[in-house]
């Protein structure tokens, strides 16, 4: 018994032990010999997270930061060439076509399109050191007009946007330019319309030979590209030159080339040599003249049916271009040749054919390419604008420009375009882990990770934390983890969950003790060496691919007595921003009763923007028309005024079912978190169905007698009435619920007379009619409603977000790591993503973590992390809005003040973003005179008002020690702020108008008075902190187009943005309004940003947040402020009222990059006030009192004083100050 004693304080002993190594922080590992940079690719996740302790980690109290850099890896696509449609032109302009094909080392261009502009563009062209190549054809000369119709001649400007928008504005043939006598014909059993002049027209092909003549000696092309020179298809062409010369060669009539096989293949071979004949005549032109290049563009190859043999032809040209078909089908195309082929890449093929959206899928297909055969690519200049482009660009000038600064030896890890003195081989991810392990002379533990990646990114931070490796491991413990665990010396292992039971037992085998990886495992090693995270990483590890996922369809089932109407929708949701999506439709009516039923109909109305296409039904008669006019339904008159189906079937029997499929193609994009409608609800009826309604009879002269329903299904009603006097005439004014009108007069005037009328009500929703009549004066009555309904429900398409940029999630361990910040993963695809209720739940997870942050950094682009609507609308004009959105929020205080400084880490591609982390992290450490310099741009006219913002700024900058260059009026030229920006700047504020692709400049030079998108890319800035107090420069969503009750979705290209296109030159971050910014009203805002930034040693996320909360504050004060039409001084004429402009621009404001960051000042100037706050000897309601004194110790002190002032009977002013 006396044994118990001892064991039990062993015991106790034992306890006590075990809780204070629980209190204890795991201990570090010890790095050995490291390269001085660490480059790693984006392809395989495993290598930027097991990268990321290896480059960054913590020792004692600081974070050690090696560079950490993402490159593209080198794709072998062979030869790259770019293809521009004169309408990219148009749109585009020569230098950003030319800079984006550069970027991507684009080696030759062909333009197809014809005209000075494309003159000018050959020049631009060679002038870079591009080859030139120009199509000719046999083409119908195509007009730059927009089209000559009269309907739409006289649509307002933003239809006219719209109807661009959705790709219905291209150029159409011009009558004026069309010789018809050399078109071709159609098969006169089918018919046609002819776009190809006849290739065997002796006067179309001299045509042709002319023009190519002209491009050699006018346009001094390096070679021509022969296209769309053959004929339109296999039903052209009958016209008289192809029957005679059809005749004289074969001896067969023309009209029996369908009689039998084999006439049908004379008719192509006959074709495919007169294909030839222009061929070789075009040889002769480009050998004689020049000599240049002869090329020939198909489609498919292997189609004959316009007579084009691609063996034949690639035997006399030089080289060939095809569109795209399956790696292993190019390479049989390529036997077939000795000459090159290249493959025409378009958006619309990556996106939609290959579905690489994924872009390593679009990558490995562009590689399997050169494979099997093609001896290169040709990229059509819409592929600029997909996430493809950035895989083919090198590291960007910024990139290199950093790594030139920094130096050292450099570490390669996967596969990377660029030079490095080492490279780690590795065989899978194990032995890739294995091997940067051994970089560590020893760790008393690593980070297990499996193969899940959202686990991944919560892993890294804790492993760089503990400055321990990553290692990876499958179901089981591969054996290159066991090796480096056991040469490590480890004792412990954080578990990235989820890890196998295998795996867990292998570890405790080896007498490792494990415990499971969480953001509350870091916060709470980082308390037991008394810290905190300061900031919260937020991401999505769900942005790794932009495959567009398959939605659920949508099935929605009504009775209309017996007869069951089925209708689905599939797939009932669309990606956002996506224009010309298509949704499948099918209309199922079911007769469930006893009796036959005879005379079955269903209509339905579409609204603005469906296009029904394709329409077939398995029984009955069906037709597609405009709801107003009654014409058949095209893309157009879709567009303008919607889509009418009516459908109708003789006789159902019992039990017998009929089906009625469509496509509808959406012919606007939506935003993300749109629901609208795709129809406004069937009606469905059939012989003897019938339904009550309520009918009104009333008086309101001029009308007696006035009877009309109440409501109605969707179709005819009468509408009746008679006059309480003699008039000249009389008539019913009709408004429908899509604010369309019509008007009925009836001229036949009799006493008496009952004046019925039968009117058509076919969309759904609430019509409005009155009655009027006139006799030299004008009666109506009042406005009187009828609801009509549909007796099926509305069908509803939504859109989903989706990434844009994909992984930019790789970047959020690196930044999580350097600033010892907890991570926290959305892990939710975008599609299922609600911003404000993710915005919900980062909140609650923040506070139970138990910390306290001074910053937000959100890692994600707009479509995997979507900002949130405000619900605050800007109205440019009756047509054109802004909805202003924001940036995600931790709480906000009692009096709606926020605490947390808010910054996103966004860029063109993950590569960009990389070097913008990379460059904020490396900025201390990079040294040159750039960093005494700022640079302020602000070029009002002189007819405008004049703002001293940007004076109260450079003397802010000067107050700060820096070197500052005020261009202002005539200096604030293109090539002035181009020339000081790439000689260097710390800081780079502008003042003046904007918008989202370019900052305005100086009205007086008359030439280059913008900076662009496109400008900026050229530019090789340093780490500089830019700032804009402009209209939308910042803004990254787009706006809206408001007509006739359809709202439409203008979204902005990623490419063309100021903002993104800054990041790209190398500025480490980018501060402007992604909104209308509001004169005088909204440029408080930068200024109270530059005065905490300078006077108050703000990190830039403190001098907005202080920015932000300075209109929170102005518009609490702004409650009771006048109109603006009270005041006696002249004002703007805002449409908005004070308080509103004070509340938008507290959202309107948005930051790239860390906000964590603050840029070099010479000078910590003092502030030119001082306060005092000492408690006074004075109590009141048994509550304590302040008294605070504010003292100006300059003049300019009145620029930082604000303070709401409110009446006050005691005598003493009352004010409510922002807390500090």
């Amino acid at each position: 018994m006396k044994l118990q004693y001892p064991l039990l304080l062993i015991f106790i002993i034992s306890c006590i032990g075990q809780a204070l190594a629980e209190d204890q922080p795991l201990e570090r590992g010890i790095k050995g010999e490291i390269e001085d940079v660490i480059l790693t690719g984006a392809d395989d996740w495993h290598e930027a997270i097991a990268a990321t302790p290896l480059a960054i980690w913590s020792e004692d109290n600081k974070t050690v930061r090696l560079p950490l850099l993402i490159l593209p890896q080198e794709v072998q696509a062979g030869e790259r060439n770019g293809w521009v449609e004169e309408s990219d032109l148009q749109r585009y302009g020569a230098p950003a076509l030319l800079s984006a094909f550069r970027s991507a080392n684009i080696s030759a261009i062909t333009i197809h399109g014809s005209g000075e502009k494309v003159k000018d563009l050959a020049e631009s062209a060679h002038k870079d050191g591009l080859k030139v190549y120009i199509t000719a054809g046999l083409e119908v000369p195509r007009s730059v007009e927009k089209k000559a119709s009269e309907e739409l001649s006289k649509l307002p400007e933003a239809i006219d946007v719209m109807l661009a928008e959705a790709g219905l504005d291209l150029p159409q043939s011009s009558e004026s330019g069309i010789d018809k006598s050399l078109l071709q014909v159609a098969n006169p059993d089918i018919g046609g319309n002819a776009t190809l002049y006849c290739p065997v027209n002796q006067g179309a092909k001299d045509n042709l030979y002319d023009h190519i003549e002209m491009l050699i000696d006018n346009y001094k092309v390096d070679g021509v590209v022969l296209y769309n020179f053959g004929f339109q298809d296999e039903n052209y062409c009958y016209c008289n030159f192809c029957k005679e010369k059809f005749y004289q060669d074969t001896g067969t009539d023309l009209s029996k080339v369908n009689a039998n096989s084999y006439n049908r293949e004379r008719w192509k071979e006959w074709k495919q040599d007169q294909v030839m004949e222009i061929v070789d005549y075009a040889r002769n032109i480009t050998s004689d003249l020049g000599p240049v290049s002869l090329g020939v563009a198909l489609d498919n190859p292997f189609d004959r049916a316009q007579g084009y043999n691609f063996a034949r032809m690639s035997q006399v040209a030089d080289f060939m271009l095809i569109s795209p078909l399956s790696a292993q089908e190019v390479g049989e195309v390529c036997l077939l040749s000795e000459k090159p082929v290249y493959v025409r890449l378009s958006d619309d093929y990556l996106a939609y054919i290959l579905s690489t959206q994924n872009v390593e899928g679009a990558v490995r297909y562009m590689e399997d390419l050169k494979r099997f055969g093609a001896s290169g690519l040709v990229f059509e200049y819409d592929v600029v604008h997909t996430p493809v482009w950035a895989e083919l660009e090198p590291p960007s000038q910024a990139a290199n420009w950093l790594l030139k600064q920094i130096g050292g030896e450099s570490l390669a890890i996967g596969n990377v375009s660029w030079e490095y003195d080492k490279k780690l081989q590795a065989n899978n991810s194990y032995d890739l882990a294995e091997k940067i392990s051994r970089r560590w002379k020893s760790s008393p533990g690593a980070v297990i990770v499996g193969q899940n990646y959202s686990a991944a990114l919560i892993a890294a931070p804790i492993a760089s934390y503990l400055n321990w490796p990553i290692l990876y491991v499958g179901e089981t413990l591969p054996a290159e983890t066991k090796a480096a665990l056991e040469r490590l010396g480890s004792r412990d292992a954080v578990l990235a969950e989820p890890i196998s039971a295998a795996v867990k037992e292998n570890l405790s085998l080896m007498n490792i003790t494990w415990q499971e990886g969480s953001e509350r495992l870091l916060i709470e090693e980082m308390k037991r060496r008394g810290e905190s995270p300061d900031m919260v990483v937020y991401a999505n590890s769900r942005d790794l691919s932009l495959l567009l996922p398959q939605s659920d369809p949508l099935v929605k089932r009504a009775f209309v007595e017996d007869l069951l109407v089925r209708t689905e929708l599939s797939p009932s949701q669309v990606p956002a921003e996506e224009v010309g999506q298509i949704v499948r439709l099918n209309i199922t009516l079911t007769n469930t009763g006893e009796e036959t039923m005879h005379g079955v109909r269903l209509l339905d109305v579409f609204p603005m923007g469906r296009f029904i296409k394709w329409p077939r039904a398995d029984m009955g008669q069906f037709n597609i028309t405009d709801p107003y006019s009654g014409q058949p339904s095209d893309a157009v008159n879709s567009f303008l005024n919607g889509t009418l189906l009516r459908w109708s079937i003789n006789r159902l029997d019992p039990g017998s079912s009929a089906s009625l499929n469509a496509d509808v193609e959406l012919l606007y994009p939506m935003d993300s978190g749109w629901e609208e409608r795709l129809d406004r609800g069937a009606t469905a009826a059939y012989e003897g169905f019938s339904y009550n309604h309520t009918l009104k009879n009333l008086d309101d002269p001029p009308a007696i007698n006035l009877t009309y329903p109440v409501w109605i299904y969707s179709g005819r009603t009468n509408i009746s009435w008679e006059l309480d006097q003699e008039a000249a005439y009389t008539a019913i004014n009709l408004y429908s619920p899509d604010r369309g009108s019509g008007r009925l007069e009836i001229t036949d005037i009799e006493p008496d007379k009952l004046y019925d009328v039968q009117v058509q009500m076919l969309t759904p929703g609430r019509w409005t009619f009155n009655i009027e009549a006139g006799d030299g004066a004008v009666r109506k009555t009042k406005n009187y409603t009828v609801d009509v309904l549909s007796n099926t429900q509305a069908l509803n398409i939504t859109a989903f977000s989706h990434t844009k940029v994909p992984r930019l999630s790789l970047l959020a361990p690196a930044a999580a790591a350097a600033r010892r910040a907890a991570l926290i993963d959305v892990a939710r695809d975008p599609q299922q993503i609600d911003p404000s209720k993710e915005e919900e739940k980062l909140n609650q997870k923040v506070e139970e973590m138990e910390i306290s942050p001074r910053y937000l950094m959100v890692v994600g682009d707009t479509g995997s992390m979507p900002f949130i609507p405000t619900g605050l609308i800007q109205k440019v004009d009756e047509i054109m809005e802004y909805e202003i959105f924001r940036d995600y929020q931790l709480s906000l205080d009692d009096q709606n003040y926020s605490n947390v400084a808010v910054g996103r880490i966004m860029a063109l591609s993950v590569y960009d973003a990389s070097q913008l982390l990379a460059r904020t992290l490396a900025y201390d450490q990079l040294n040159g005179s750039w960093k005494n310099n700022a640079l302020v741009i602000s070029s009002p006219p002189l007819s405008f008002p004049q703002s001293p913002i940007a004076i109260s700024i450079r003397d802010y900058l000067l107050d700060a020690g820096l070197v500052v260059k005020d261009l202002r009026y005539e200096e604030a030229t293109y090539q002035q702020a181009v020339s000081q920006m790439n000689n260097g700047q710390n800081i780079v504020t502008f003042n003046n108008h904007g918008s989202e692709d370019q900052w305005g400049l100086s009205d007086w030079s008359m030439m280059d008075s913008t900076l662009t998108a496109g400008h900026v890319k050229e530019l090789v800035l340093a780490p500089q902190t830019t700032t804009s107090d402009a209209c939308v420069t910042a803004n990254l969503k787009g706006y809206y187009l408001n007509v006739t009750g359809t709202r439409m979705y203008i979204p902005l290209k990623l490419e063309d943005s100021i903002a993104l296109s800054f990041i790209r030159a190398g500025a480490v971050n980018y501060i402007g309004e992604s909104s209308l910014s509001w004169i005088f009203l909204s440029e408080d805002f930068i200024k109270r940003f530059y005065q905490s930034l300078v006077y108050e040693n703000a990190t830039v996320g403190e001098a907005s947040l202080d920015a932000d909360n300075l209109y929170r504050l102005k518009f609490q004060g702004a409650e009771n402020i006048k109109a603006i039409s009270e005041y006696d001084e002249p004002l703007p004429e805002w449409d908005e009222s004070i308080s509103e402009m004070l509340n938008q621009t507290a959202y309107m404001d948005v930051m790239l990059g860390d906000p964590s960051f603050r840029p070099y000042m010479p000078q910590s100037p003092a502030l030119p006030y001082s306060i005092n706050t000492t408690p006074s000897n004075i109590s009141r309601d048994n509550a304590s009192v302040l008294e605070t004194a504010i003292t100006p110790e300059k003049e300019s002190a009145t620029d930082w004083i604000y303070w709401i002032e409110t009446a006050s009977s005691g005598g003493s002013i009352s004010m409510r100050l922002r807390r500090s």
